[in-house]
């Protein structure tokens, strides 16, 4: 190749080269001098804004009464009676005037055992020995008594007690069985009575058992350690009989009160409105702790001012005799029993009332007590089954006057159960309403 053909392809290539840098400066120049980009949105859908979410309200289903009812009457047939309870109370609440309803509710707290019967029929199960020989009607009461811890209350009324003997020999018997051959000796009769058995003549033993239940009282109560109340009913003795009571929350939980009242004091007003707030009072309290303590006796053909000195000494309470009282003497056993049950036994069979007031207990007779003024408290031992726990007992404190009453009991270890609880009114009373004459029977009288 020719030095000018060399010459001719370096040239080609050296302007080439120059040519690409050339370029390449340009187009430098060019973008340095652009203005900058502009920034672009981001879509929404990259970063959405949070979404509030409101789960919808659940709506409760609708309440078959006639449902509600069949298993309520399944429950009573069965003797589930806190079962039927529940059932008939839901049954109410969804139409209150459901007569029905109310009925079933009526009977299943009337078919509950009444506070002490439980422990009472066990203790008229054991078997008993003895050999009785010409032995005074007392004597042999308290023998049985010391033996099986069974209160048992003879009538004051009955024929000279101490002059009844007794001449009977028993081998591994009930104590039921060898009490009724004894009674049999004696021509008595026995009632039970709120846990207690009463021995005594025929017409006496009928006063002594329980009485029929005139209604129900529709009551609202708050525990100490709720707030929310529940509500229910609390069956209203006549005089003297069974004490029963079925309360419900929102939630379902119920609690169920068995009792035994001795001559109950009429005429309570409804409580106020709105969630019970009123609390026990201090001194209740304490009378409560007193009225709790467990005591023993036999008392033999006692006056009542005798039996008051004894209690009010084995208690240290305060108890007030007064003056109008007059009641024939009593024959009463007992053994570690409660000092507020045996209150209400030792007027069992007397016209009087025990009631605690303004930090003592009082015994006076019915009217007077009626009409005294302040706090007075009737004292009804009762029973108490809440969900969750063990049964508690312990004491009704009921003031008529307001229409306000305080429970407070204590299960076997001791953890306490404490509410309040209002009256709210009467409902489903048993007595029949007078009839009217008809417009055509009263003209032809006229």
């Amino acid at each position: 190749m020719s030095d000018k053909s060399s010459n001719g392809w370096f040239a080609l290539v050296l302007g080439m080269v120059a040519g690409l840098l050339l370029g390449s400066v340009g187009t430098w120049m060019v973008l340095s001098k652009a203005p900058p980009p502009v920034a672009q949105p981001v879509p929404r859908w990259i970063n959405p804004p949070a979404v509030q979410i409101t789960a919808p309200t659940p709506v409760a289903p609708p309440v078959n009464v006639d449902e509600l009812l069949l298993a309520a009457e399944e429950a009573f047939a069965g003797e589930q009676f806190a079962e039927a309870c529940r059932l008939a109370h839901k049954a109410l609440k969804a139409e209150p005037t459901h007569e029905e309803a109310a009925g079933i509710l009526r009977m299943s707290l009337m078919a509950m055992p009444t506070y002490g019967d439980a422990a009472l029929r066990q203790k008229l199960e054991q078997k008993v020995s003895f050999d009785f020989i010409n032995t005074p009607l007392p004597d042999a009461v308290t023998f049985l008594v010391a033996l099986t811890g069974a209160p048992i209350m003879l009538d004051p009324e009955l024929d000279a007690p101490k002059k009844t003997l007794v001449t009977l020999k028993m081998n591994d018997m009930k104590l039921g069985q060898a009490l009724d051959w004894i009674a049999t000796q004696a021509e008595a009769e026995i009632a039970h009575a709120g846990g207690i058995l009463f021995l005594g003549s025929k017409q006496s033993a009928s006063k002594v058992a329980q009485k029929p239940v005139a209604e129900t009282i529709a009551i609202e109560i708050l525990a100490q350690d709720s707030k929310a109340p529940s509500t229910g009913f609390l069956l209203h003795p006549s005089e003297s009989g069974r004490v029963a009571a079925f309360c419900t929350d929102g939630k379902g939980h119920s609690v169920t009160l068995q009792g035994y009242a001795y001559k109950w004091m009429d005429a309570a007003p409804a409580g106020p409105d709105g969630i019970p707030d009123d609390k026990a009072p201090e001194w209740l309290l304490e009378m409560h702790k007193r009225l709790a303590k467990p005591v023993s006796f036999d008392f033999v053909e006692t006056s009542l001012a005798d039996a008051v000195q004894f209690l009010q000494q084995t208690s240290n309470a305060t108890i007030i005799l007064q003056d109008q009282v007059r009641v024939p003497d009593s024959t009463l056993m007992v053994k570690d029993t409660p000092l507020g049950r045996v209150l209400g036994w030792l007027n069992l069979a007397a016209d009087v009332k025990c009631v605690v007031s303004n930090g003592a207990i009082v015994i006076g007779k019915r009217e007077a007590i009626e009409q005294s003024k302040g706090d007075v408290f009737e004292v009804i031992p009762v029973e108490i089954d809440v969900v969750g726990r063990q049964t508690a007992s312990g004491f009704l404190y009921r003031n008529p006057t307001k229409g306000v009453f305080h429970v407070i009991a204590a299960d076997a270890e001791g953890n306490e159960v404490r509410f309040t609880g209002y009256e709210r009114g009467r409902a489903n009373t048993h007595e029949p309403e007078p009839e009217e004459a008809e417009p055509e029977e009263a003209e032809e009288k006229e």
